[in-house]
């Protein structure tokens, strides 16, 4: 009886320590949950102050004085995009260099470590990148994700091949990411005809002669057409923030004639033409007509049939047998028909 008793106690012993232990455990967990916030909650973007936070560019293959100048360069251009907010960059850089943040410094295009960047700091969106190396060049692919969404709202490529400065490829990728609504140029027609319907990427945009449109920066497909003249098809690029000027000279068809174009209606003499130019209108011939071309046809189809049917050679109706005499009065041989 009294080893049990004494077996009891010491099961409530070890319980009450084992107790105690996860107690203490939990408490100091908190204690450190709550310095790590606190050791956070010093690069924690403060709430209206940005609308973006760029997550400085990772890198393969490039020189990491060069990934860092682009870095600040890409900083740079996003600031300038009208209703944007970037937090410091600077801060970002000081939270990836932490120990609380240095996981997240390579994320290699993974969404949940990004999504998990942005929900720490408490970035309303995140940009975040990748550079890779291309000869003299570069090639950067850029994402703006929502953290809250755990989405990505938006892709952008740009390849940079020293045809463009580095500076104009990095404005125009940072509209186009943060305000495709305003990557836009202006584009001016010049036609030559008024009247003529236009076209921009088979959408139309009026008749001529038309005013500058605004229109998205890039290549476009444009044609003009008119009843009486050729269509004019071209690619057309209109540069960002720029306004391209193209003129349109349409090439009229050699004759029109007046069926073609009053449907039987004949006009006599020349016309007053587009732009002031005399246009005559000539009636189609009497013998390219229809009637007349029909005519020619149902007589020749007639004569046809005729001289085959006058061509066909006689069948007899009956075999028969051809006697031929001659006689001192008959001077012609005659033939006689019979069995």
């Amino acid at each position: 009886m009294r080893a049990r008793c004494l077996l009891g106690l010491s099961v409530a012993m070890a319980l009450l320590t084992l107790a105690a232990a996860v107690a203490e455990g939990r408490r100091r967990g908190r204690h450190r949950s709550r310095r790590h916030r606190a050791k956070i909650a010093r690069y924690v973007i403060a709430p209206g102050s940005a609308t973006h936070v760029l997550k400085p560019l990772e890198s393969i293959g490039v020189d990491r004085k060069r990934v860092k100048h682009i870095t600040v360069a890409l900083q740079e251009a996003l600031v300038k995009v009208p209703g944007v907010k970037m937090a410091s960059l600077r801060n970002s850089l000081r939270f990836l260099r932490s120990r609380y943040g240095a996981t997240y410094a390579v994320c290699e295009g993974e969404l949940k470590c990004v999504v998990k960047f942005g929900l720490l700091l408490k970035a309303p969106l995140v940009v975040t990148g990748d550079l890779s190396g291309l000869g003299s060049g570069f090639v950067l692919f850029l994402r703006l994700v929502d953290p809250k969404a755990q989405k990505v709202l938006r892709k952008v490529t740009i390849v940079h091949g020293g045809r463009k400065r580095q500076q104009v490829l990095l404005r125009e990728a940072a509209f186009r990411l943060l305000a495709p609504e305003r990557f836009l140029g202006k584009l001016k027609l010049s036609v030559d005809v008024p009247g003529a319907a236009v076209f921009l990427n088979g959408k139309p945009l009026g008749k001529s002669p038309i005013k500058v449109v605004s229109v998205e920066a890039g290549t476009h497909a444009l044609r003009v057409t008119h009843a009486e003249y050729h269509d004019y098809m071209a690619f057309v690029d209109v540069g960002f923030e720029k306004t391209t000027e193209v003129k349109v000279f349409l090439k009229q068809f050699p004759i029109i004639s007046e069926e073609m174009k009053h449907k039987g209606h004949r006009r006599a003499g020349p016309v007053e033409g587009v732009l002031g130019r005399k246009v005559l209108y000539r009636p189609i011939p009497w013998y390219k007509r229809w009637w007349f071309i029909t005519s020619v046809g149902v007589t020749l189809l007639a004569a046809t049939l005729t001289t085959v049917a006058l061509s066909k050679r006689r069948h007899l109706d009956r075999d028969g047998s051809i006697t031929l005499s001659r006689s001192l009065r008959a001077p012609a041989a005659v033939v006689r028909f019979g069995r």
